[in-house]
């Protein structure tokens, strides 16, 4: 069975948020949180599961940047 595609509305604003913190190494923002959960909420209301959300989330990073995948997924993760 095909898994559903999770929408781009459920990652609006992510490789922003992943952008900004890669270059300059601070923690995400209290807004930036606040967002994130609800974006995950309106997603699991809609029925997309979390293990789904979190891959499309790593293929969102991996796609920003190569080199997130070999050389810093974990820590940009922490």
């Amino acid at each position: 069975m095909a898994r559903p595609e999770v929408p781009e509305e459920y990652l609006e604003g992510y490789t922003r948020i992943l952008a900004d913190v890669c270059a300059t190494g601070r923690r995400l923002t209290r807004d930036e949180l606040e967002s994130l959960r609800v974006q995950g909420e309106r997603a699991a209301e809609a029925g997309h599961g979390l293990r789904t959300l979190v891959r499309r989330h790593l293929a969102e990073a991996r796609a920003f940047s190569p080199a997130l995948a070999t050389a810093g997924i974990d820590r940009v993760l922490a």
